[in-house]
Order: C-alpha cells, then structure tokens, then sequence
C-alpha cells in the first residue's frame, strides 16, 4: 500500500509548493502495517537520510496528513514477495539530495541511478521492478511523490491526520 504525506517541514511545503500539490513524501506501508519502506532523512539530521524500515508512520510528526493508496488489482502474493524484497535491498542506501533537488531546478538526469534513492523513485521504481508500472512513459528518478496520485492504477482508500 502506498502512503502518500501531506508534510509540515519546510522542504515538504516547498516542495508541494513547486509541484503545485498537496503531497511531498512517499513510501510504501505492508498490508499488515507491520513495516514502512521509506527514503528519509534520519530523524533531527537534516541532509543526513538514507532508505528506512521503520514502523509505520514514525517518521511522521502527530497531525500530518496521509493518504493511503492501493492498487485496483492486487498484487499476487509472488508479486509482493518480490516488491518487498527489492524495497529490502534499498535499506540502507542513502536519500537522493541531488536528485531531489534536480526537481526543483529541473535538470535533467538529476537522481538517475540505484545508489541513492528520494522517496517518490524508490516507491515507483519498486513497482516498476516487479512490471507493475503505476505510469507509463515515465523513468523513475523523474517522479515524484504527488505524480503518484494521478496512476489510474490506483485508487485512494484513507486519508486521515496522523494522530
């Protein structure tokens, strides 16, 4: 299930701002709601992020807003398998500033690559791996987090303020 937040810091309202949308953050969340997937800065370290396994919604200040999306035709449970396995082997890998920031300046190329990863990539590209495209025509390292909520692939099921 993909979790798309509605931020509160300043570079989550810049970015909603620049996109002209409500969202800012991605991730994906298992359908038990025993794990979050997420690339995130590393709490009260700013530019210090990398790809996390957490508990859901911890990275998250109380009051936030997330929407909950899931997909109009389930995952196989060998495709879940999958998504989950290569959303495992990014733990660790470092949050994508450049790429980010390509966003802003609108550079082409910007976060290309599997080394690093922002949060709206690694959300659609382990779609992507698993040949579940939530777009089509896209690359990966161009999405971000609100282009999420326009695949016809998916349909929106909760949104509520963090508590």
């Amino acid at each position: 299930m993909i979790a798309l937040y509605e931020g509160k810091s300043w570079l989550s309202l810049i970015i909603e701002k620049w996109h002209r949308s409500k969202y800012s953050h991605a991730s994906e969340i298992a359908d038990d709601f025993s794990s979050e997937i997420e690339a995130y800065r590393k709490s009260g370290h700013w530019f210090s992020g990398c790809v996390q396994d957490v508990k859901p919604f911890s990275n998250h200040s109380p009051g936030t807003r997330v929407s909950l999306y899931e997909l109009r035709n389930p995952l196989t449970s060998g495709e879940r398998q999958a998504l989950w396995h290569f959303l495992r082997l990014q733990v660790g890998k470092p949050y994508d500033y450049a790429g980010l920031f390509g966003f802003i300046t609108r550079r082409e190329n910007a976060g290309e690559g599997q080394d690093k990863w922002f949060c709206g990539e690694l959300t659609f590209a382990a779609y992507l791996h698993i040949k579940r495209p939530l777009l089509n025509g896209i690359d990966a390292h161009k999405v971000f987090p609100s282009m999420l909520s326009y695949s016809t692939e998916l349909m929106p099921v909760l949104s509520a303020a963090l508590p």
